[in-house]
């Protein structure tokens, strides 16, 4: 069985102020939640997605972007200017 890596991140394809880390903190602070599995349960996903997004094993997606715009309220631009997307144009995986 071959591993899928298209949604793994390198550290070549991303900035280096790009942090899934310091985004899931704000949500949390922001959401004013106790940890990663209450803002997996508020945003409706499964807490081990949440781990990966934190260790960086995966990419934030406009996809969980969205995710996390439904949940909190943020504007996208504010979730990209958290993560450190610098990025001209945000295309969703659908």
């Amino acid at each position: 069985m071959s591993q899928d890596t298209s949604n793994t991140v390198t550290t070549a394809s991303r900035p280096s102020s790009y942090s899934p880390a310091a985004l899931l903190d704000h949500l949390i602070a922001t959401m004013r939640l106790a940890n990663d599995r209450a803002l997996a349960a508020k945003m409706n996903m499964r807490p081990n997605l949440v781990a990966k997004l934190r260790e960086g094993r995966i990419a934030v997606s406009g996809s969980i972007l969205l995710w996390m715009h439904q949940a909190s309220g943020l504007t996208m631009a504010q979730l990209r200017a958290v993560l450190g997307d610098q990025r001209g144009k945000l295309r969703f995986n659908c």
